[in-house]
């Protein structure tokens, strides 16, 4: 049997392509802040009731939570911030290794949008 192992590559720009080697397969997508045109977006939940923190909720809005609440309130965020929707963005990057050593760095763009 043959076994095919997933490649990533970053090549410069903006694309993010993952290929395997058997050529068979590819995926690639394309992130660019031109490609960004509000930072508006149309964000309802599918169940049509417009929330838009409907997950995050869950640990914003209960007084149950409050512990959850309390991390929250030390990284910065405001009473008003609680009801907006919470985005966590993470980084797995490890400067040991040449192949992450760009995530942290990547993760600051994403968190920027």
């Amino acid at each position: 049997t043959s076994r095919t192992t997933p490649t990533m590559i970053f090549p410069t720009g903006t694309a993010l392509v993952l290929l395997l080697n058997s050529g068979a397969h590819a995926f690639s997508t394309t992130f660019s802040r031109s490609n960004v045109k509000s930072s508006k977006l149309n964000m309802s939940s599918e169940d049509g009731d417009g929330v838009m923190n409907k997950y995050s909720r869950i640990l914003t809005e209960p007084k149950s939570q409050g512990a959850s609440q309390a991390m929250l309130y030390a990284t910065g965020l405001t009473e008003e911030d609680m009801t907006k929707p919470q985005v966590g963005i993470s980084s797995v990057w490890y400067e040991g290794n040449p192949c992450n050593m760009h995530l942290l760095e990547l993760s600051e763009y994403v968190k920027e949008g």
